[in-house]
């Protein structure tokens, strides 16, 4: 067999190694394959990043939208309360002038009160879709009014709680009020015929600005918190002077000169057991048996129907903390002569909580 040449066998080739055509591991450098991974890790972390920042752009975005919408809720709560609450006022007053309206009498006139304060309070709650109010009232005339009220009632008064000496320097400083002088001394009214005590005397509700809070009371001297806190329950400052009878409580009664301390629980004795007095006349028959001393027959601070009424009414949405309060004092007319509406607006007050 001698002169044939061998064939090369396959994965071979002549003057070579069975393997010449496989590349090692350790043969040389590797392809561009580190670089592509680095570039690659990169473009991760950049992408990251990208992100992080565009999701901090709509936390911030989220907030402001957030914070917007939450101010708007709260306006549209508030505008619901205050709406809550001026119909309660606007609800009540109607109620009222029908009352009076219907009172044709002087009995029926003395019961408007009473029948007024009832029917409020089997109001309750009520409901305006999701507003919701509810009303309370007072006879403001059940009170002593601290602007309107002669100086003998308020006396009488402050000495309940006080004594006469002390009850006297209230009343000066109460009519000193916004009179005070940089030495926070009343400065009296100058008049050529009185010296400065005279004329000290003789300063009246005319010759200061009202009191416009019961608050104010602690900010005159002699008046301390506990005082005031004593005296509350039997003030006002929104009144016209005048005391209902059928209403008072037994201090506001005795306040009055024509009444006193005796007379006073007679009044509230004979209206509890008798009923309300309907005319002064029936008022004036009691006072004389139960006073010793005269009586002025006009009985100018006492009349037996209210004159001032106080509506308070609150509103606020369902489910939601925020309210509104609304106060609105009311002048009753009894006068038959009087065409229209028998009850007219004084004063309003309003405030959100």
């Amino acid at each position: 067999m001698r002169g044939r040449r061998r064939l090369p066998t396959a994965g071979t080739r002549s003057g070579g190694s069975a393997c010449g055509r496989q590349r090692s591991p350790f043969s040389g450098p590797a392809p561009r394959t580190e670089m592509h991974d680095s570039r690659t890790g990169v473009a991760l972390m950049l992408a990251v990043w990208v992100l992080l920042v565009l999701g901090f752009a709509s936390l911030q975005v989220l907030a402001q939208v957030r914070g917007r919408v939450d101010v708007a809720t709260v306006a549209r709560t508030q505008t619901v309360a205050r709406y809550a609450a001026e119909s309660g006022v606007v609800a009540a007053r109607a109620l009222l002038e029908e009352l009076v309206q219907g009172a044709d009498s002087p009995e029926a006139q003395a019961r408007v009160f009473g029948e007024f304060q009832r029917i409020i309070e089997t109001w309750g709650v009520q409901e305006l879709r999701s507003a919701r109010y509810q009303v309370v009232v007072e006879d403001l005339n059940a009170r002593v009014d601290l602007n309107e009220s002669r100086e003998e009632v308020l006396h009488g008064l402050f000495r309940q709680f006080v004594g006469d000496a002390r009850a006297a320097e209230l009343l000066d400083a109460l009519w000193g009020w916004g009179l005070e002088g940089e030495a926070g001394q009343v400065q009296p009214v100058e008049t050529p015929e009185a010296s400065a005590d005279e004329a000290l005397l003789r300063a009246s509700v005319a010759d200061r600005p009202p009191l416009m809070h019961l608050e104010e009371l602690a900010l005159m001297q002699g008046f301390d918190e506990a005082l005031v806190a004593e005296l509350a329950p039997y003030v006002t400052v929104r009144g016209d002077g005048l005391v209902n009878v059928n209403s008072a409580p037994l201090p506001v009664l005795t306040a009055s000169p024509d009444v006193g301390p005796v007379a006073a629980r007679t009044l509230t004795e004979s209206r509890d057991q008798e009923g309300l007095f309907d005319s002064k006349v029936g008022l004036l028959s009691v006072l004389r048996e139960a006073s010793a001393g005269e009586l002025d027959s006009q009985l100018p601070d006492l009349v037996t129907a209210p004159r001032r009424v106080l509506v308070v009414a609150r509103g606020w949405e369902e489910g939601r903390p925020a309210s509104h309060e609304v106060q609105a004092v009311l002048e009753v007319q009894w006068s038959r002569m009087i065409v229209g509406e028998r009850t007219r607006l004084r004063a309003w007050g309003e405030r959100s909580r």
